[in-house]
C-alpha cells in the first residue's frame, strides 16, 4: 500500500511489551511512563520516586502521577510525558503530607539567611535526589571546622 514498515519508521508505532511474572504479596505497584519520562529517569530511579511518595504519606495515585511528571520537568525532561500507577495491597503508605507538603515546600519563600530554604541539611524538603546521590552528598560533606 506504499507506507512505510514499522521498522523503517523514525518513531515506531511497535510498543516494547515485555511479559512479567508478578508477586501479589510482594508487588507493591506498577508505574506505567512514556520516554519524555524515561528520558530523564532511569527504572530503579521512577520506582524510588513513587515510593517515596507513598512514604511520605499520600494515598492518591493521581497526584503521585503529577509529582512524577513535575520532578521529571525539573530534570529537564522536554518530551511528551504520561504516567499511570497501579497500587497493589502490598503497598505501605507512610505518615506526612504527602503530595501537599512536597508542594508546600517547594513554593516556600527562600531564608534570606541560609540562601537554600532548607537551612542546609541536605537537599530541599520534596526535591528529589536519587538514594545513590544523597549517599554520596552525605560521604563527600567536610567539616571545614575540623582540624587536620
Amino acid at each position: 500500500d506504499g507506507r512505510p514498515r514499522p521498522s523503517e519508521q523514525k518513531v515506531s508505532p511497535v510498543p516494547d511489551i515485555i511479559v512479567q511474572s508478578r508477586d501479589g504479596g510482594e508487588d507493591e505497584f506498577v508505574l506505567i511512563a512514556c520516554d519524555g519520562v524515561w528520558d530523564v529517569v532511569g527504572n530503579q530511579e521512577g520506582v524510588d520516586m513513587v515510593a517515596d511518595v507513598f512514604g511520605e504519606g499520600e494515598e492518591d495515585v493521581g497526584l503521585i502521577c503529577e509529582e512524577v511528571l513535575d520532578l521529571c520537568l525539573m530534570k529537564g525532561s522536554k518530551d511528551n510525558m504520561t504516567a499511570a500507577l497501579i497500587k497493589f495491597p502490598p503497598q505501605a503508605v507512610g505518615t506526612g503530607g504527602g503530595v501537599a507538603a512536597r508542594r508546600a515546600s517547594r513554593e516556600a519563600p527562600e531564608s534570606p539567611a541560609s540562601g537554600s530554604g532548607s537551612g542546609g541539611d541536605g537537599p530541599t524538603p520534596g526535591l528529589y535526589v536519587p538514594p545513590q546521590k544523597r549517599a554520596l552528598s552525605e560521604s563527600n560533606m567536610v567539616d571545614e571546622d575540623a582540624e587536620d
